[in-house]
């Protein structure tokens, strides 16, 4: 959800919001409950608008039901929502970029392309994270240099928007161009020297090349900026402990993480290899069943319930050869 500009279509409630008509009254609770990040509570309050009818708001309301299907792993009935957006209102750019975030998670990169091609064709739109987004599709295909282009036209539209800049770095990096990398980094830190995220994505690329001293106070930085940012105490967990092997710090770490993102799918999905890796079945358990429950594609379902099970396997084991114990514990490889 930070990863998307505000949509400035969206407005501002009406002065005497209580004068509307329900639904409509439904709707801007829905985003009253988005911005709080009380998703469940936007949920139930766009079902509401979308059931009373919320008039004008309809395309929207639409687009916001969407996302919050996918972010619930529902990508079936979010597509459904965004085309019926779509045809309400085929100059809205965000529904677009959300429809074609739902095929890049479905890995149907064609559909991908068309979705961001069809975004690219409304007239008199803002382009910037169509560009944006364009990259990303590159990215993921190693095309590093096709992707800084697209974010460098991401920039030129608007030089405000962070994470362009950010995958920039990034791609020059995967690149095989360090220098570079490190050199936008700095200079990405100096124009948004308050951001969480840059400093986090620094940290990572500095942990990557061993600079664990340096990668480690960065990370610090990123969560001093943004004690929420749950990620960050994730990357910084996994260099805890592949570095200094402090298993229990990691662990710490992560369960804080938990606490600022409960579905934080990174911070689940590390906790489940640090609990098997202490030997901790049980706990694993329960939270590679998290995994199974925010997984968003079947691929992503399928390899969690495989774990899973193999997890459920392994336990009835230990508890019928509890001697296997340590044994089982260190087959285990933690990686990032």
């Amino acid at each position: 959800m930070a990863s998307y500009r505000p949509d400035p279509t969206i407005g501002e409630p009406p002065a005497n919001l209580e004068n509307e008509d329900a639904g409509v009254q439904a709707y801007w609770k829905a985003q009253e409950q988005l911005a709080a990040k009380n998703y469940p509570g936007a949920l139930e309050a766009v079902q509401e608008a979308l059931t009373a009818g919320c008039g004008l708001h309809e395309s929207h309301a639409l687009t916001l039901r969407g996302t919050l299907y996918f972010l619930m792993g529902d990508t079936e009935h979010a597509l459904e929502d965004f085309n019926r957006a779509l045809e309400l209102d085929p100059s809205h750019i965000p529904t677009y970029l959300k429809k074609a975030n739902v095929y890049t998670e479905r890995q149907r990169i064609m559909d991908t392309i068309g979705a961001l091609e069809a975004a690219s064709q409304v007239p008199n739109s803002d382009q910037t994270e169509v560009h944006y987004q364009k990259g990303q599709v590159f990215f993921i295909s190693n095309e590093f240099e096709h992707a800084i282009k697209e974010f460098e036209e991401a920039i030129k539209l608007d030089p405000t928007f962070i994470f362009p800049y950010i995958q920039m770095a990034v791609c020059q990096y995967k690149n095989g161009n360090t220098s570079a990398a490190e050199a936008k980094f700095r200079e990405i830190l100096a124009k948004f020297p308050d951001n969480s995220d840059v400093y986090n994505y620094y940290a990572e690329i500095l942990a990557d090349q061993r600079k664990f001293d340096e990668a480690l106070t960065t990370f610090d930085k990123a969560i001093e900026l943004d004690p929420d940012n749950a990620v960050a105490m994730v990357n910084k967990a996994l260099m805890l402990y592949q570095w200094q092997h402090d298993t229990t710090g990691a662990m710490k770490l992560v369960k804080t993480a938990l606490t600022r993102d409960p579905d934080c799918e990174v911070a689940i999905a590390t906790a489940s290899q640090i609990c098997l890796q202490m030997g901790q079945f049980t706990e694993a358990l329960d939270y590679l069943t998290r995994a199974v429950e925010l997984a968003k594609s079947e691929e992503e379902v399928i390899s969690a319930i495989t774990i899973r099970e193999s997890t459920k396997t392994q336990i009835r084991i230990l508890r019928e050869n509890p001697e296997l114990v340590s044994k089982m514990a260190t087959s285990f490889n933690l990686t990032q």
